[in-house]
């Protein structure tokens, strides 16, 4: 059996047939079918004063809302909802169960993060007091002629590389097929979400008529790699 959920591009969401994302927007935006498997389980990322948090939750897809108390995605003629009350960070859909826990401390609005300028870094990590947690250091390089909100650069490239070790890295931007407006991407998100003790990321391109959100995932990577491109979701003609 497949249900339809309702996204920009149905040729872009098929990245692992293992995940899928969902963003819960505040905006009407236009989406086209996309065929889902109803094998996946869905879970919330939310929020509280401590962090944020993975649930099970349920997403249903339908031509009209369930009723007013549950938060409600407008895509088009069409809607998504889950079972909570309250707006979730982002949803992802999965085939393998992922148990209840913590994933991130920081829950900073998505604004926090902002575009990665050539030469900026950030240290991504885990909270999980695994043995085996790991942190490493995402930063942009790239060749820089004239500054601004919109520097004008060439040879962008977004780099993560191991904390302690910089030789190791790995090249995100190849994965990355839309890197918006100011061909730089935003983090929007990094955390645990598959409880291996090392960071996963989302990341979002945006301009005014589209927004791209890849997620990676550190449990999929292969050799040399740190984290693999498993999931994207995107937006377009919102209003």
């Amino acid at each position: 059996m497949i249900v339809n959920a309702f996204i920009f591009n149905p040729c872009i969401a098929q990245v692992n047939a293992k995940y899928h994302i969902l963003i819960e927007t505040d905006n009407n935006c236009n989406f086209e079918p996309l065929n889902l498997e109803d094998d996946l389980i869905w879970y919330g990322i939310y929020k509280s004063d401590s962090g944020e948090y993975i649930q099970r939750i349920s997403v249903t897809f339908d031509e009209r809302p369930l009723d007013s108390t549950t938060y409600v995605s407008m895509v088009g003629e069409h809607f998504f909802w889950t079972d909570k009350t309250e707006k979730s960070e982002w949803i992802i859909g999965t085939k393998s169960p992922i148990e209840p826990h913590k994933v991130s401390r920081h829950g900073y609005p998505r604004s926090s993060f902002g575009f990665f300028y050539p030469g900026q870094t950030k240290t991504v990590y885990t909270i999980n007091r695994l043995p085996q947690r790991k942190s490493y250091e995402l930063n942009a390089i790239g060749t820089v002629s004239e500054m601004g909100r919109c520097p004008d650069f060439k040879d962008y490239t977004l780099r993560l590389s191991d904390k302690y070790d910089k030789w190791k890295s790995q090249n995100l931007s190849k994965d990355i097929d839309f890197m918006g407006e100011c061909n730089m991407v935003e983090l929007i998100w990094f955390g645990d979400i598959d409880f291996d003790g090392s960071p996963d990321l989302l990341f979002s391109g945006s301009s005014n008529s589209r927004n791209q959100y890849n997620l990676f995932l550190s449990s999929e990577a292969e050799d040399n790699e740190f984290v693999k491109l498993v999931a994207r979701f995107e937006l377009g003609n919102c209003y």
